[in-house]
C-alpha cells in the first residue's frame, strides 16, 4: 500500500525485531492507520518517520545513538 508501511518494513528499517514492532502496536507507543480484515496493519510513512525522529531524539539526550 503506496504511503504505508507494514510491520515487517518498520522492523527492517529500524534494525528490530518483529516482535519489538508488535509489542509498540501492542502497548499502543505505534497505533496503525489502517488494518484489513485480515488483521493486516499499515502505518503511515509520515508516522513512523515521526516516531524514528522520536527515538533517535530521546536517545541522544540520554547519550545513545540510534542510526
Amino acid at each position: 500500500m503506496k504511503g504505508y508501511y507494514t510491520i515487517p518494513e518498520i522492523a527492517n528499517m529500524m534494525e528490530v525485531s518483529y516482535t519489538t514492532v508488535y509489542s509498540w502496536k501492542d502497548k499502543g507507543i505505534l497505533v496503525p492507520d489502517k488494518i484489513t480484515p485480515s488483521n493486516r496493519c499499515f502505518f503511515s510513512q509520515e508516522k513512523i518517520h515521526n516516531f524514528i525522529n522520536s527515538m533517535n531524539l530521546e536517545n541522544s539526550s540520554q547519550g545513545k545513538g540510534v542510526d
